[in-house]
């Protein structure tokens, strides 16, 4: 590859992965804005690979223009968003392509906005996602005012719209496309003309009409915005609000009151009514803000409203009134949670100790109602190697296919009932009490929001107090859960077509006794299992489906650049690519070919803190692992022989622990990565 082409793909990794952090960002103050009135937090910018997030509160400023983004975190067009002001006042953010971001306020009035405005529930998608453009209808036109195009996007989801219209004859604006509606009626704030309050009416037959406090529609006919709109379709993934002071559910054909927490974000669904004061439920502990925030929300004939949640969780409709009383719509609501706990050590028994082989100390995180592990153990004295806190146990058991000594399978058995985590080893207890890597080892701790699976050819599921065959999407990713046994055929399942790769997936399963076998998952969704080289009564027997995940689509991951003549695609796979979350880093794709062991060398921001040992599916089935080392060396060996890994080595399902984000330019990192592909290729020269 030429010097220009290899600087532009580490020049566009490095920006991905920067926007593409759900990290956070702290936003400097312009023109006299303080941080953090009534006991708030200050201003911060969360981004994933879909969204921008803003967090917090300010007051005092001079003039309007509160701070500027910095440029991966800048909207492709200007960008208009409602916000809450002084006693729940109406305001709106004015984000423009430039970064510069401004408070307006309807009232005119600017010592409201001065006195207080809230970030929170502020976002807006970030470039290149893909939306689907809306077809306006009854004359409304899109993109005034240098805003976007019009359209709608399902993310993990959460349906999102985007950009402005203006102009229309009627209050209709649209209808959403069938897989984008509602089940319910759904009613959400948006902001009209010089930053007034308005309201979308969303029925569950796609219609999207406008409105407005007075009745009239001059406002929304002037501008209407559509960026910050969101809403859930479904109740999947919600858990119900336990209402309190008489407050009743889904008044007006709405849905029941329900919040969820994804990807660090806290969402609202449904609508309350008839409450005899402001206070109406209480958030799950998980979900607690670490400070105060105010979110705003729709009341009784689109009044403003707005919600105050404090770090107890307790949630009050501000300012009561019989609006409120009326109709107190949640659609739409959503604020950043303070983000997640680190990875926390885990306490190990029976003489099994840390940090073999230059790894990282074994340790456990939940994100997202996923249990990531992280880290090696080595010298036990039997298989059970420690025990799980009560929070992070599963409702059912659960058996996880990971690397032993020599790239040996083996697999974590995690009990429901009490925590205890023990490891198999197929080939006797000695490969695992030399080594035994937790690197990549995850679960899902319940089945919320998890998909059944109906199974084919006399598969069965449950088995094994496994639970039953399933799938979730998180951020991209799909999940599987459960355990299967007893079919007649390799098929097993057929993926929702929302969880189905575009090319051939090959992932490491975990069969009967710990044994390795291979997940073949086709674009069309079909899933089979292949225990070669061993016989399908390996599966037949057990066929684990905890831990196993894959990226349902290539958008957000950026291409790794092989080395040592390995390359990329072969089987009508997907090309070498690696994303990151939170701080778990996900690999998709397959490799062929290489002369050498060592197959990539990773960008500083995808670095582990030690070195990672992660299992990985090889040609016909046999078994490989992948050594990731803390200088960012990849390299893939074989249980077998090496022509093994040449023939085919798969990176589908690949994923590990980096450290807490570090304040250094992604650019650098990606600037390393260039200068050690050139000095591979001096030594490449050299020898």
């Amino acid at each position: 590859m030429n010097p220009v082409a290899s600087f532009l793909i580490v020049l566009v990794f490095a920006l991905v992965q920067l926007a593409g952090s759900a990290r956070a960002t702290e936003l400097v103050l312009e023109n006299g804005w303080t941080n953090a009135p009534f006991a708030t937090s200050p201003a911060e910018a969360f981004s994933d690979h879909d969204m921008v997030y803003l967090k917090g509160a300010v007051a005092g400023g001079s003039n309007e223009v509160l701070f500027t983004l910095p440029p991966l975190l800048r909207p492709l067009a200007d960008v208009y968003v409602s916000v809450d002001l002084c006693a729940a006042r109406q305001g709106r953010l004015w984000i423009q392509s430039s970064g510069v971001v401004s408070v307006q306020v309807e009232s005119g009035i600017f010592s409201d906005a001065q006195c207080f405005t809230s970030l929170d529930g502020v976002r807006f998608a970030r470039p290149g996602i893909e939306f689907q453009p809306l077809t306006l209808s009854n004359g409304w036109v899109g993109a005034p005012f240098g805003t976007s195009t019009p359209g709608v996007a399902l993310m993990d989801g959460i349906v999102h719209l985007r950009g402005a219209v203006s102009g229309g004859t009627n209050a209709t604006l649209f209808t959403l496309p069938v897989d984008r509606r509602p089940a319910t009626n759904v009613f959400v704030p948006v902001g009209l003309c010089d930053g007034a309050k308005g309201r979308l009416t969303i029925a569950p037959s796609g219609t999207v009409t406008v409105s407005t406090p007075t009745g009239s529609i001059t406002a929304a006919q002037c501008f209407t915005s559509l960026d910050g709109v969101s809403f859930a379709p479904s109740e999947s993934g919600f858990t119900p609000l336990v209402l309190n002071n008489t407050w009743t559910n889904a008044p007006f054909g709405t849905s029941n009151a329900a919040v969820s927490i994804s990807q660090g974000v806290v969402r609202f669904k449904g609508a309350v009514a008839g409450g005899a004061n402001g206070f109406f439920s209480t958030l799950p502990a998980e979900m607690w803000p670490a400070t105060r925030v105010f979110i705003p929300v729709d009341l009784c004939g689109g009044v403003k409203g707005h919600l105050n949640i404090g770090p107890t969780g307790d949630i009050i409709v501000e300012n009561f009134s019989s609006s409120a009383q009326c109709f107190t719509s949640l659609d739409g609501a959503m604020f950043v949670a303070p983000p997640p706990d680190a990875f926390e050590p885990l306490a190990l028994q029976n003489g099994w100790i840390n940090g073999v082989f230059s790894t990282q100390t074994a340790s456990v995180v939940l994100y997202d109602d996923i249990v990531y592990f992280k880290g090696a153990v080595s010298a036990g004295a039997n298989a059970s190697l420690f025990t799980l806190p009560i929070p992070l146990r599963p409702e059912r058991d659960v058996s996880i296919a990971v690397d032993l000594c020599n790239g040996a399978p083996g697999r974590l058995n995690v009990q429901r009932a009490t925590g205890h985590v023990t490891v198999t080893a197929p080939g006797g207890f000695f490969q695992a009490s030399c080594f035994t890597s937790l690197e990549g080892a995850s679960f899902a701790r319940t089945n919320a929001g998890f998909t059944d699976l109906p199974l084919v050819n006399l598969w069965q599921s449950p088995v094994f107090q496994a639970d039953r065959a399933a799938a979730k999407m998180i951020n991209g990713i799909v999940h599987l859960r459960g355990g299967v046994a007893n079919g007649t055929d390799h098929a097993l399942f057929t993926l929702p077509v929302e969880m189905r790769p575009a090319s051939f997936v090959h992932l490491v399963v975990g069969l009967c006794g710990g044994v390795k076998g291979r997940l073949f998952i086709q674009p069309n969704g079909v899933v089979t299992v292949n225990p070669a080289p061993l016989t399908l009564s390996d599966a037949q027997c057990f066929t684990s489906l905890d831990g196993v995940k894959f990226a349902a689509a290539t958008s957000g991951f950026s291409p790794l650049l092989l080395s040592n003549g390995w390359v990329e695609g072969e089987y009508l796979t997907r090309t070498p690519a690696a994303t990151i979350h939170r701080d778990i880093v996900y690999v998709q794709g397959a490799i062929s070919n290489g002369t050498l062991s060592d197959v990539f060398l990773l960008p500083a921001s995808l670095r582990p803190e030690g070195d990672v040992y992660v299992p990985v599916d090889l040609c016909n089935g046999v078994k490989g692992r992948l050594l990731i080392r803390a200088s960012g060396d990849v390299s893939v060996t074989s249980q077998t022989t090496f022509t093994d890994a040449q023939c085919f080595t798969s990176l589908e399902g690949v994923s590990y622990a980096v450290p807490e984000p570090a304040a250094v330019p992604t650019l650098m990192a990606g600037m390393a990565l260039l200068a050690g592909l050139a000095r591979r290729q001096r030594h490449a020269k050299a020898d």
